[in-house]
C-alpha cells in the first residue's frame, strides 16, 4: 500500500488560503477548524495536479514552506514532543530545538511528499472530513478526516488543534499512531542519556545532511 504522506496536509492548515490574521475569541468554534483544513487540503492538492510542481523537489519544498510551516505552532508541539525535559530546558535551548525541529520536520515532509507525487495524479477526492469535530476544552480539538490509498482502503487520520488567535495543528495521529508520541519517545532516549544539547546537535547534523543531498 502506497501511503500518503498526510502529514504535509496537517501541518499545512489554512496560510494563503484561510485566515491569516488573529481572529475574535468568539471564533474559536471546532466547526471553523474543520473548515480551515478543508480548505486547504483542497487547495493543496489543486497545486500538487501541476507536474511541474509535482515533479520538482525544490518546488515542493517552496510549497512546504509557504503553505504549510507558517501555521504550525512549532512551540507548543516542540513543548509536546520534549514532554518533562522541555519544563527543564533553557530558552536557549528551547529555541535551538524549535528551529532544528522545524528545519527537520519541513525536510522529511518535503521527502515524503515527493516520492509520493512524483509521477503519481493526485485524486481530488483524496481526503474526506465526514465526522463531527470533538472538543477538549474550549481551546483545543480533534478533527477527523479519511485519506483514500491506492489499494481503494481508506487511513484514519485525526489532527489536534490547539487555538491561539486562530486555530493551528499542533499534532496529527495516522491510524491512532500520534506523531508527537512517536518523535517524544525516540528523543527521550537520546535527551535521558546523552542530553538534551546532543539531541539538538544530532537533529542539526541529520538537517546539513539533508541539505547537502
Amino acid at each position: 500500500m502506497k501511503f500518503f504522506p498526510i502529514a504535509v496536509l496537517y501541518f499545512g492548515l489554512v496560510v494563503a488560503f484561510s485566515t491569516s490574521a488573529a481572529a475574535p475569541e468568539t471564533e474559536a468554534d471546532p466547526l471553523l477548524a474543520q473548515a480551515q483544513l478543508v480548505e486547504v487540503a483542497s487547495n493543496m492538492i489543486t497545486a500538487l495536479q501541476d507536474p511541474a510542481v509535482r515533479q520538482n523537489v525544490d518546488q515542493i519544498e517552496q510549497l512546504v514552506r509557504r503553505v504549510l510551516v507558517p501555521h504550525i505552532d512549532f512551540r507548543a508541539s516542540s513543548n509536546l514532543v520534549l514532554g518533562p525535559h522541555w519544563k527543564a530546558a533553557s530558552e536557549a535551548q528551547r529555541a535551538a530545538f524549535i528551529n532544528e525541529f522545524q528545519a527537520f520536520l519541513v525536510r522529511f515532509y518535503t521527502g515524503a511528499l515527493a516520492s509520493y507525487v512524483d509521477s503519481d495524479e493526485i485524486p481530488v477526492d483524496l481526503m474526506a472530513f465526514r465526522d463531527e469535530p470533538r472538543s477538549k476544552g474550549p481551546r483545543q480539538v480533534f478533527v477527523r478526516s479519511h485519506v483514500g490509498q491506492s489499494d481503494g482502503d481508506k487511513v484514519a487520520v485525526e489532527y489536534r488543534m490547539l487555538w491561539r488567535g486562530m486555530w493551528k495543528v499542533i499534532d496529527v495521529s495516522v491510524d491512532g499512531i500520534s506523531m508527537v508520541q512517536s518523535y517524544r519517545s525516540n528523543f527521550s532516549t537520546t535527551v535521558k542519556r546523552q542530553g538534551l544539547d546532543a539531541l539538538i546537535a544530532q537533529l542539526q547534523e541529520r538537517n546539513q545532511s539533508f541539505a547537502t543531498n
